[in-house]
């Protein structure tokens, strides 16, 4: 045939794209599913077989609408993979009716298969292949095993200088958790999914936070096939959680001390008060007076150290002055 194209066809995006095309009249890399003819026989999901008046009958009732060339004869299959439609083949004729028959029809039904298990497998490999590149790119180690525990993939990035050169995934999983990782034993022989975060000891000065996922996969008869393990570097992200914590410590610091710094104040307000009033009523400015001078120079400062405790809380506003050094300098002396 002069004219046939494979569309595949993407549910999401309601669209067909175009990996094959040879067509006398006309030329897409995509167009819009809804409408189309291959749509319908998809929604059909058997081939179907049409004459240019019975395609002119379904435009007439609004099933389909014109897209491209019309044709004398179309005939349209469906591409399966199982019960799952992932495009249609289609070849058709600008020139002549009886260009196709039942006996094409079967013909092109028994190739379809053949080509939609092909594209099902190219398919797949570029998927696994953006795949293994995101993984090459990304921070994360990966390891696939076997049931028994056998490694059959192994991507440790820049890691492989901290594992042992081990083919077998429960020896590389205790060494990685250093301690007893006998757990990890029933884990793998039950299928049982486990993931947490682990601290790995590299060198004196030198530890590194990872989390660590096992997770086993299933057939479709629910029977364990391979385990796949994913290793993730987390130590940056838990230094920051730590200056995280380190920070919310030191707000609540501040909050705290904001309260003890307004009780403290309430009562230096009585200390202070009750010293001014008694300097008032002594009769003879004698010891006791100069004393009483002393307990209110030593309120004040401490009154001066409850507004610094304040600014750093928060709760008041920073005033700035010059300050004379002298008398502090004299105050701490005498103590």
């Amino acid at each position: 045939t002069k004219n046939l194209f494979v569309a595949l066809y993407d549910p999401q995006h309601q669209i067909f794209t175009f990996p094959l095309m040879k067509d006398e009249m006309d030329e897409f890399d995509s167009a819009p599913a809804k409408g189309t003819l291959s749509y319908y026989v998809i929604q059909k999901g058997k081939p179907c077989l049409f004459t240019e008046k019975e395609m002119l009958a379904l435009e007439e009732q609004g099933v389909i609408d014109r897209v491209g060339t019309p044709a004398k004869c179309w005939l349209g299959i469906p591409l399966k993979i199982e019960n799952n439609i992932i495009g249609i083949l289609v070849v058709q004729d600008y020139e002549r009716e009886d260009a196709y028959n039942e006996e094409h029809l079967k013909l092109l039904e028994l190739l379809s298969t053949s080509l939609a298990a092909a594209i099902n497998q190219k398919q797949n490999r570029q998927i696994i292949s953006l795949l293994t590149k995101g993984i090459a790119q990304s921070s994360l180690s990966l390891m696939i095993a076997d049931r028994k525990g056998d490694l059959i993939y192994r991507d440790l990035q820049n890691n492989s200088d901290i594992f042992p050169e081990s083919t077998n995934l429960k020896e590389i999983l205790k060494y990685h958790l250093e301690g007893d990782g006998s757990f990890i034993d029933r884990y793998i022989e039950n299928g049982q999914k486990w993931n947490g975060e682990v601290i790995r000891k590299l060198s004196e000065n030198h530890i590194r936070w990872e989390f660590l996922s096992i997770n086993p996969v299933f057939n479709e008869n629910n029977q364990i096939t391979h385990f796949v393990v994913v290793i993730e570097d987390i130590t940056e992200s838990k230094k920051l959680q730590n200056q995280l914590q380190q920070a919310q410590k030191i707000e609540s610091i501040g909050t705290l001390a904001g309260g003890i710094a307004h009780d403290f104040n309430n009562i230096l307000a009585a200390i202070i008060g009750y010293t001014e009033l008694a300097g008032l009523e002594l009769h003879e400015p004698d010891k006791a007076k100069k004393s009483l001078k002393e307990v209110l120079k030593a309120s004040q400062r401490a009154k001066e150290l409850v507004r610094q405790i304040l600014t750093f809380s928060r709760q008041s506003e920073e005033e700035r002055n010059p300050l004379k050094l002298s008398p502090i300098v004299k105050e701490a002396l005498k103590l």
